[in-house]
C-alpha cells in the first residue's frame, strides 16, 4: 500500500503539493507550474540567509583586521618575547581566580534580572549556561554566545527563551552603564586623561539608551503592536502575530527597569563584578612588572575594552580587545610592546583558558559544537 501511494504521488502533478502555503497557482497549468517552480521549491530556506550571513562575516572581518593592524603597528617580536619572558605566573593565577569568581556574580545577577518576570532557575543552571555561552562566543561570531546561553538556560531550567533574551539585553545595558560610571568616576580624579575620551558623547548615547530601555520596559505591548503594524504595512501580515508575541516576550525580560529596588540591587552586584574583574587586569600588569597604572588604570583599561568588544568582530573579539588595551595603557605611557604583551596574557586567561573550561563543561553535560551552533 505504501509503495502504491508513493507511485500515485509520483504520477500526480506536484505543483500544489510542493508549493509553499499561499503560493498555489489559481489559473495555470499544474504541469507547467510544477516544472518551473520545483527547483526553487526544493531549497527555499537557504536563499534568503546567504547574503546577511556573508555580510555579517564581511563586516566582522573588516573591523577585526583594521583594529588588529592598528594594534600591532611598530611591534617587534623580539621585544615582545623579552617582555613575556619575565612573566610572574603567581599573579596570573590571581587574575584567573578573580575572573572565574566574576562568573558566579554574573550568574547571580542574571537571576535578579530574570526574577523580575519569571522563575530564573537555579544558580548552578545559570552559571553553567553563562560559562558555556561565554565559550560559544570564542567560536561563534557577533557575540552569538549570548543567544546560546539563553537557549541553554531554557534547556537546563525551562526558563522561557524570550524573557531570557530580554534579560541579556538589560544586562548589556546595565554593564555599559556601570562601566561608564566607573570610567567617569576615575577620570574625574585624573582630568589630564579625560580629554583623550569623548565622555560627553558617550554619556549622551548611554543616557538615551537608558531612556529607550525604560520606555520599552514600561510599555511593552504598544511597542510590540507598533512593530506588527509596520510589518503588516510592508506586506508581511502573515508574520505579524508571531512577531508581536516574540517581541512582547523579549521586552518582558526588561521588567527590572520598572522595579527601582531590584534595579538598585542588580546595579550594586554589577559594580562589584566589574571591580573584581578589574583585579584580573591589574594582576596581569603586575605579572609583567608594570605597576604604574595601578588598579585605577586597570579599571580604566577594562572599561575601554568593555566598550570595544561591543563592536561586531571575529570570535573572541580579536582586534577590538587588543586595540582597547593598547589605547588604555598608552594613557599611562605604557609602551605598545608591553600593552600587546598584556593583551596576550589577558586573552590567555579570558579567551582561552576560561572558554576551554566552558567547553569542557559542555562536553561533561553531553553538549557538542553542533548543539552550540544550532542554539544560535
Amino acid at each position: 500500500m505504501a509503495n502504491l501511494n508513493r507511485a500515485n504521488r509520483t504520477q500526480s502533478q506536484p505543483g500544489p503539493v510542493n508549493s509553499p502555503a499561499g503560493h498555489s497557482p489559481a489559473g495555470h497549468s499544474q504541469t507547467g507550474h510544477s516544472q518551473s517552480s520545483s527547483p526553487a521549491a526544493a531549497n527555499p530556506p537557504t536563499q534568503p540567509l546567504r547574503w546577511p550571513h556573508s555580510l555579517s562575516w564581511l563586516l566582522c572581518g573588516g573591523i577585526t583586521l583594521a583594529l588588529l593592524a592598528w594594534s600591532l603597528q611598530d611591534l617587534s617580536l623580539a621585544a615582545l618575547g623579552s617582555v613575556l619572558a619575565k612573566v610572574n605566573y603567581g599573579w596570573l593565577a590571581v587574575g584567573l581566580g578573580a575572573y572565574l569568581g566574576v562568573f558566579v556574580l554574573r550568574a547571580w545577577r542574571w537571576g535578579l534580572l530574570l526574577a523580575a518576570e519569571c522563575w530564573p532557575g537555579r544558580l548552578g543552571d545559570r552559571f553553567n549556561a553563562f560559562l558555556i555561552g561565554y565559550a560559544a562566543n570564542s567560536i561563534l561570531p557577533a557575540s552569538a554566545g549570548e543567544v546560546v546561553r539563553a537557549v541553554l538556560l531554557n534547556r537546563f531550567a525551562q526558563v522561557p527563551i524570550q524573557p531570557a533574551l530580554g534579560s541579556v539585553l538589560g544586562e548589556k545595558l546595565m554593564d555599559v552603564l556601570v562601566v561608564f560610571l566607573i570610567l567617569v568616576g576615575l577620570l574625574s580624579r585624573q582630568p589630564q586623561l579625560s580629554d583623550s575620551l569623548p565622555l560627553g558623547l558617550m554619556g549622551s548615547v548611554i543616557g538615551l539608551s537608558c531612556a529607550l530601555f525604560w520606555l520599552l520596559a514600561r510599555y511593552p505591548r504598544p511597542w510590540a503592536q507598533a512593530s506588527g503594524t509596520i510589518l503588516a504595512g510592508l506586506g508581511l501580515s502573515r508574520w505579524r502575530d508571531r512577531l508581536e508575541a516574540s517581541l512582547f516576550g523579549l521586552l518582558s525580560g526588561l521588567k527590572i527597569f520598572r522595579q527601582p529596588l531590584r534595579f538598585a540591587l542588580t546595579l550594586a552586584v554589577s559594580l562589584l563584578a566589574w571591580a573584581i574583574n578589574g583585579i584580573t587586569y591589574w594582576a596581569v600588569l603586575l605579572a609583567l612588572d608594570i605597576p604604574d597604572p595601578g588598579w585605577s588604570g586597570a579599571l580604566i583599561t577594562q572599561s575601554l575594552a568593555a566598550f570595544a568588544i561591543a563592536l561586531p568582530s571575529s570570535p573572541g573579539f580579536v582586534g577590538p580587545f587588543e586595540a582597547a588595551v593598547r589605547f588604555g595603557l598608552a594613557l599611562y605611557a605604557v609602551s605598545g610592546t608591553e600593552a600587546i604583551a598584556a593583551s596576550l596574557l589577558l586573552r590567555l586567561l579570558m579567551y582561552l583558558i576560561t572558554p576551554l573550561l566552558g567547553l569542557a563543561l559542555a562536553l561533561r553535560l553531553g553538549l557538542s559544537k553542533n548543539d552550540l551552533q544550532s542554539a544560535r
